[in-house]
């Protein structure tokens, strides 16, 4: 039984059997204009999920389209002993009425249940791309998950509508993250309470 639970995991995170939103705490958030176009931004949120909860759910590649509304494709395209290829398609909106369409290939690596580095290696709208999610435990329980991202497009956008864009889409991307980790936790509870009666 618990095989079939652990099988079927990934594939329930389609659906939304669980209030992801319900519950999700707040997040911090910092956004920085860096100057010559690049946008630092910096988040941190805490969750229930214990580190390797978490990092099943950010290294959940090809079904982060499931839980991330902005995000449109996610496919790993190459795995390696030392990095992977991840290409990813999504709409990046600002203000209702500006969207764009982004596209990355992003070069990953990763330091199981602690942290992943990616770059954008494919520049198509990005001059630089690079940030990392970063996860350590909480004293009480659960765990701190960290995302930095430090970015400058290359298209033209009035800054007060970069900053907007960047803001929202960092703020949706980390309650959606949180959401999901909050969701599948219950979830599996539920799961594994079901299996031992």
């Amino acid at each position: 039984m618990l095989r079939w639970i652990q099988k079927m995991l990934p594939a329930l995170a389609a659906f939304p059997l669980l209030a992801g939103a319900a519950g999700a705490a707040d997040i911090y958030l910092s956004l920085q204009a860096a100057g010559a176009g690049t946008y630092t931004v910096e988040g941190r949120f805490w969750t229930p999920t214990d580190p390797a909860g978490a990092w099943a759910i950010l290294s959940d590649y090809d079904h982060l389209p499931f839980f991330v509304p902005s995000l449109d494709k996610s496919k790993v395209q190459q795995r390696s002993s030392s990095f992977l290829l991840l290409k990813q398609e999504a709409t990046g909106s600002a203000l209702g009425i500006f969207h764009r369409r982004l596209h990355v290939l992003l070069t990953v690596r990763e330091k199981k249940d602690e942290e992943i580095d990616f770059e954008d290696t494919a520049h198509l709208d990005f001059d630089s791309y690079a940030g990392s999610w970063h996860i350590e435990p909480a004293a009480g329980g659960g765990s701190w998950v960290n995302y930095s991202l430090a970015a400058k497009p290359n298209f033209f956008a009035p800054a007060f509508v970069a900053r907007r864009a960047f803001r929202t889409n960092a703020k949706d991307l980390l309650l959606s993250v949180q959401s999901e980790m909050i969701r599948r936790g219950r979830l599996s509870e539920t799961l594994l309470c079901c299996s031992q009666r």
